[in-house]
């Protein structure tokens, strides 16, 4: 199929399809391998925060990937840079009230929050840490690039490109973030991903869980860069992050296609036409 040339419906979906089908098994290859298990065991030590604090850190330091203490993060090579601000998270303590509980004859306790100090993986230095590599290199996609740029403009989405520090992309509500440090071909796959975010989940029916909202908008990114020739890899070490299985990759195409079925129509500058003929049904 000419990538570049109008597609019907009925043609996207049968190649939609196809690219989940791969996309789920390709995911799935990368969990089983050996740097992908590295990674895992490396995440697999830090503290898992409860919802509150998530979005105490998000406050502070919207782009933080991964956080932990000035002593947590010796402890793994790594030494906060000086002059870093922490971000400011509440643990719990809990302390005897001098009371003894009729019941149980023990001393009764009390439970209070306190102010801890984290710091992001970007504030810190030291030993290398495992990556997992899901950016896109390359400009090949320049005149696309340009394309969805305008397509931002036409959903009144106000799009920027700024420095981000780890973090490839924010989706604010009306706003997206794109970080300046990626090659171009990167930039648009971010964008990809965050307009889906836009466009599926600034609304009440929204999924609740965050992990299914990143399926749904990876899934759209890999679906709208493989029908323009570009290899899904990068979207299926972001699934495999994610935990991704293969009914999940499945369950996230029905939100996915829509959206991604808007952007390829847009991108090829396909007109409005009557279903069953020329355009995406």
């Amino acid at each position: 199929m000419d990538k570049t040339a109008k597609v019907t419906g009925p043609e996207l979906l049968a190649e939609v399809k196809n690219i989940v089908q791969c996309l789920a098994e390709e995911t799935d290859a990368i969990k089983r391998s050996a740097e992908f298990q590295k990674w895992i065991a490396f995440c697999g030590t830090f503290h898992k925060y409860s919802f509150a604090n998530t979005l105490l850190i998000l406050a502070q330091c919207p782009e933080a990937s991964m956080v932990a203490g000035f002593n947590a993060w010796k402890k793994r090579g790594r030494y906060v840079k000086k002059g870093e601000k922490s971000i400011r998270i509440l643990s719990p303590r809990w302390y005897k009230t001098g009371v003894i509980d009729p019941m149980t004859g023990e001393e009764k306790e009390e439970i209070y929050f306190a102010p801890v100090a984290v710091f992001d993986l970007s504030q810190t230095e030291g030993q290398d840490i495992p990556q997992l590599n899901y950016t896109l290199e390359g400009d090949s996609l320049i005149d696309q690039y340009h394309n969805m740029i305008d397509l931002f403009k036409k959903e009144n989405i106000t799009l920027e490109f700024l420095p981000l520090n780890g973090a490839h992309g924010m989706s604010c509500g009306g706003r997206v973030v794109v970080d300046t440090g990626l090659d171009l071909n990167g930039q648009l796959n971010v964008m990809f991903h965050e307009f889906a975010h836009e466009k599926l989940h600034r609304n009440a029916n929204r999924p609740d869980a965050r992990k299914v909202r990143e399926y749904q908008a990876e899934i759209t990114a890999a679906i709208v860069m493989y029908h323009f020739g570009v290899d899904t890899t990068a979207s299926a070490t972001y699934l495999a992050g994610w935990k991704a299985k293969e009914n999940d990759i499945k369950d996230a195409f029905n939100a996915a296609f829509p959206v991604a079925a808007q952007i390829i129509k847009h991108l090829t500058a396909q007109e409005d036409s009557e279903p069953g003929e020329k355009g995406i049904a």
